[in-house]
């Protein structure tokens, strides 16, 4: 239970990477739907299709990379603080 917000959380990035890549390539967004059953759909038109629907899997990825680096910078910054 205590897991939910956060899969709920991954499954907006999800989408909003889909609707990222139509606007980067030209499309639009009509809406974002996040379902409470863990699903989502992304409705958007235009753009490049091939790469709006791979930038669902991907975007999350690269999502969790920055979240990940986000993390890190401010450890490693809260260390510098700590020793100066």
């Amino acid at each position: 239970i205590a897991i939910y917000p956060l899969k709920i959380f991954v499954v907006m990035l999800h989408e909003i990477s889909h609707g990222m890549m139509s606007v980067a390539t030209g499309g639009g967004i009509d809406r974002i739907v996040l379902d409470p059953q863990q699903g989502g759909a992304c409705y958007c038109g235009g753009g490049n299709a091939f790469l709006t629907l791979s930038a669902g899997y991907l975007g999350s990825l690269v999502w969790g990379v920055l979240l990940l680096s986000a993390a890190q910078a401010k450890r490693i910054a809260g260390r510098h603080v700590m020793a100066a």
